[in-house]
């Protein structure tokens, strides 16, 4: 007896349209986009985050962990992904890798549209992601803020000490 499995390309991102990702809430449609993402290096492990679009234009990202699932406003990823990363040196001192530490809106914004300057849909969904993002989250400004803010919501699930800062936590999750 053979046994065929389908299982998409890693690193590859496939359009897809399910009826069911409507029932995840009022504002989710029946598209999304789903990548297949493994480990570099060690034992190569995967995991399918899928990006859903929202009735508002917007997006959230979905990833599965400790068999929970979990759904999280993609701007947030994008903002605390978007600024350097602190790394401790071998005296104490912190430098940053990649540059600042802050980013604008208007550097965000320049980021996402990047190359498609004269698409006027991805522009408007870029500018609906960043208004949505400054009214429901006004608070979080810089990448810092934003991994500290992913990192205090998923501690218990980072299962790390509890000296550990939230913004590793974020950078680690």
């Amino acid at each position: 007896c053979v046994r065929l499995l389908q299982i998409p390309r890693r690193n590859h991102p496939t359009a897809i349209q399910r009826s069911n990702y409507k029932n995840r809430g009022p504002t989710y449609t029946d598209m999304g986009v789903a990548i297949r993402c493994a480990r570099h290096c060690g034992d190569q492990t995967s995991i399918t985050n899928t990006v859903h679009y929202l009735t508002t234009g917007g997006a959230s990202i979905k990833f599965v962990s400790r068999k929970q699932e979990f759904l999280i406003p993609v701007i947030l990823v994008i903002r605390a992904l978007s600024g350097g990363r602190k790394q401790s040196t071998s005296s104490g001192k912190h430098t940053v890798l990649g540059g600042r530490t802050d980013i604008t809106d208007e550097e965000l914004f320049n980021r996402i549209v990047e190359g498609s300057e004269t698409n006027s849909f991805l522009r408007a969904r870029a500018e609906l992601l960043l208004q949505d993002a400054r009214s429901r989250f006004p608070e979080l400004n810089t990448p810092t803020e934003c991994l500290a803010y992913l990192g205090a919501r998923f501690r218990n699930l980072s299962m790390r000490a509890g000296s550990t800062s939230d913004v590793d936590i974020g950078h680690f999750m």
